[in-house]
């Protein structure tokens, strides 16, 4: 299965729980956080999203604790973290 979003197209391999933050806003753009135990994969998918200028990634948590950490330290917008 396949999801479009603005010009990403990603293709799902994994299950992520999205959670819109509404946290602080840098230079206007959409902020994002995204936790993955998988680097190649949260690598892979920041640069996928860093095409796009509208957003822009404050920090890729390697697990859930670390991933808490980051969001109460950088409060995104949006948060993507994988549950698998």
């Amino acid at each position: 299965m396949q999801y479009k979003i603005k010009n990403i197209i990603i293709q799902k391999c994994k299950i992520f729980t999205i959670f819109i933050l509404g946290g602080e806003k840098v230079n206007d753009k959409i902020t994002i956080l995204i936790a993955d135990d998988n680097p190649d994969f949260a690598n892979t998918l920041t640069g996928y999203i860093q095409e796009d200028n509208e957003f822009e990634i404050i920090a890729i948590a390697r697990d859930g604790k670390e991933a808490v950490e980051m969001i109460l330290n950088t409060q995104p917008d949006v948060a993507l973290l994988d549950v698998i």
